[in-house]
């Protein structure tokens, strides 16, 4: 059996960037691996093209086109129907892999075995540029489940997971365009599998303001109150449509935010933080940390940003341990 299947769809991305993409990944020092990419864009033909090149030099590469434009979910999917990897690898077509990325990874699921989706941190890519740039990177399961209500802990191209799931009959839900990764991790948290990351930035991630498009912002935040909203019922946390809303507040830049919205959101939080302390896996610390940082950055948004942020200091979400987690977190923001 091959050790890896690296998965990745290529719609149309700027020829360097697919250059460094797929070349990051021959260039791993690691070598047992299919890279099975599939091309999205029948009228993206000089990226076609480049993908032939590249199947020509290097037998590990399997290019696999679509007659249409299907999406990026389910060309992840006829990916995972191709794969024969023990292990899946998730690469975007715009980032880059550090050359060690999957003997890292492929190690660290040899050695643990009760891991079933392993990330890893990440450096920003912006405009051709790496910064030093990194976000907080959760490596234990019970930190990854307890802000999970916030955010997805994982960096979707960054994920390595066990094939045997894909067995099990999970892949990625067709109805949701965007945030697949997200619907998907909260379906194998539900099924009772483990996460992790690895505190390593093991892949240059490119953000640009032209890559997501407001509609898909939209579609973005619909599909995170719909996965939100299902990951609190499995616990027995019901919220109103208005509660939904609020959760996701962060995410809807078109708001105007003021500093009731913000005393409003810090009162759900801690609710929440209240509700879930029920689960033995629960990390009262990491939900506090994230959490004053969501709230933090909706204060900032706000009119009365001074009233919000000492609103936010005074919550009971704060401390001293989490005031100061968070000011490092700013201070490598800046």
């Amino acid at each position: 059996m091959i050790s890896i299947s690296v998965i990745m769809s290529v719609y149309k991305e700027p020829l360097e960037w697919l250059r460094q993409s797929i070349d990051s990944i021959l260039h791993q020092t690691f070598s047992d691996f299919e890279f099975i990419i599939i091309s999205d864009n029948p009228s993206y033909t000089e990226g076609l093209a480049l993908l032939k090149e590249y199947e020509k030099l290097d037998p590990r590469i399997i290019i696999c086109v679509n007659e249409e434009n299907i999406g990026l979910t389910k060309s992840l999917n006829k990916g995972l129907k191709l794969a024969k990897g023990k292990y899946i690898v998730r690469m975007d077509a715009d980032d880059i892999s550090d050359v060690h990325r999957m003997e890292i990874q492929f190690k660290y699921m040899e050695e643990n075995l009760g891991i079933t989706v392993c990330g890893t941190g990440r450096k920003i890519l912006k405009v051709e540029r790496e910064t030093s740039k990194t976000y907080n990177t959760y490596t234990q399961d019970g930190d990854i489940k307890s802000v999970f209500v916030l955010r997805s802990a994982f960096t979707h191209p960054t994920v390595i997971f066990r094939r045997s799931i894909i067995d099990e009959g999970y892949s990625y839900d067709e109805s949701f365009v965007c945030a697949q990764d997200y619907d998907l991790w909260e379906r194998l948290f539900e099924g009772g599998f483990s996460f992790a990351n690895i505190d390593m930035p093991l892949l240059s991630y490119r953000m640009s303001d032209a890559q997501v498009s407001k509609n898909k912002k939209d579609i973005q935040v619909a599909n995170a109150k719909r996965i939100r909203k299902r990951f609190l019922e499995s616990m027995d946390i019901v919220l109103t449509d208005e509660e939904l809303n609020l959760l996701v507040l962060p995410f809807v830049k078109s708001v105007v935010v003021n500093r009731q919205s913000v005393a409003n959101y810090v009162d759900l939080l801690y609710r929440i933080l209240c509700e879930m302390k029920k689960n033995e896996w629960f990390n009262t610390l990491a939900y506090q940390t994230e959490a004053v940082r969501f709230a933090i950055n909706l204060a900032l948004r706000s009119k009365q940003r001074w009233g919000g942020l000492w609103d936010v200091l005074l919550s009971p979400l704060m401390s001293l341990t989490v005031l100061k987690n968070n000011l490092g977190y700013y201070y490598h923001r800046i």
